[in-house]
């Protein structure tokens, strides 16, 4: 449980819950359960990216269409076509697990905070921003199997296409134009061409791969220099995460990565318990959620292993 230490005068107004909007039981209303998912959607680049969908239980599925490859047929004058394509829909098992942000807020940041007892409201809407943040982190780094007790929440999407997605070994290189190409070309052109595939890397990686553009002083390395050009090498898109693995890439139509909500999403307000009192506490916050990731589709992906340290090749090639 992490603690509250700076000044947070300058939170805006856009999020602050109060108390007093909770229904009973903690469950957000629907105005504000509306804001609350419009910013987890839009939290970051990935985030707003991919498909996110709200569930109303634990265990559940929903809806993935599969549709034929090839859908005309001959139709002879007067006749029925017997050998229709067919149109059939399957479903992704969606299976959430509980997760929790809780904050403590001290009596004393309170009390000598400029906004008073307004600050504890406030720190309602601050816990959106928590959120979603730790939701992009768990679904670049999730791993049940993991040690670390973050990570093991949920498999995140990365951990989900290990040995299900087709994949490419980079070697130990940086992100670099020849792994770009020949990872687009390791996706079947069907789904280049069909769908709408970006390259997720690490934030790291996006930074050395514009070094590499600016260090070749041709016209697209003075924009990236100047923050003017949007680099869509071959003609798919790249998404930086600053929370993504280094070491590894996603090449797949980012509605194909799911995040999925449960819509009874529970806040918690303690000003009265034991812990609030030996802590000399203001109040404990608590907002808890069901959720999971999911890949739809395995075949219209191409994972990217093994990438080199991009801040080793930054240093290397600014020395």
């Amino acid at each position: 449980m992490s603690s509250i230490t700076t000044d947070l005068s300058h939170v805006t107004e856009k999020n602050a819950l109060t108390t007093d909007d909770l229904e009973a039981g903690g469950t957000l209303p629907d105005p504000l359960w509306d804001e609350f998912w419009t910013d987890v959607q839009h939290a970051t680049p990935l985030m707003e990216a991919v498909r996110t969908v709200q569930v109303v239980s634990r265990k559940t599925r929903i809806p993935s269409l599969n549709i034929g490859e090839r859908h005309r047929r001959n139709q002879n004058e007067g006749e029925w076509n017997e050998n229709e394509a067919e149109f059939s829909t399957d479903h992704i098992s969606i299976s959430t697990e509980k997760g929790t942000v809780a904050w403590d807020l001290p009596q004393e940041l309170v009390d000598e905070n400029p906004e008073g007892t307004a600050l504890a409201d406030k720190i309602l809407g601050q816990m959106t921003d928590a959120w979603s943040a730790d939701t992009e982190d768990l679904g670049a780094n999730g791993d049940m199997d993991s040690a670390d007790g973050f990570e093991n929440q949920n498999d995140g999407w990365i951990t989900i296409a290990d040995g299900e997605m087709d994949t490419k070994d980079a070697e130990g290189d940086v992100l670099n134009n020849d792994t770009i190409i020949q990872t687009i070309a390791q996706l079947d052109s069907k789904y280049r061409q069909r769908m709408s595939p970006a390259l997720v890397v690490s934030s790291d990686q996006l930074l050395s791969y514009h070094y590499s553009l600016v260090d070749r002083e041709t016209p697209l390395g003075d924009n990236v220099i100047l923050g003017e050009a949007d680099v869509n090498p071959f003609d798919f898109p790249i998404i930086g995460s600053g929370l993504w693995p280094d070491d590894t890439a996603l090449f797949t139509d980012p509605q194909n990565l799911i995040y999925a909500l449960n819509r009874d999403l529970e806040v918690e307000v303690l000003t009265e318990s034991d812990k609030v009192s030996e802590r000399d506490l203001f109040g404990r916050y608590f907002m808890r959620g069901d959720d999971d990731f999911a890949i739809e589709n395995m075949d219209a992906g191409v994972l990217v292993e093994n990438l080199g340290d991009p801040l080793t090749y930054l240093e290397e090639e600014t020395t």
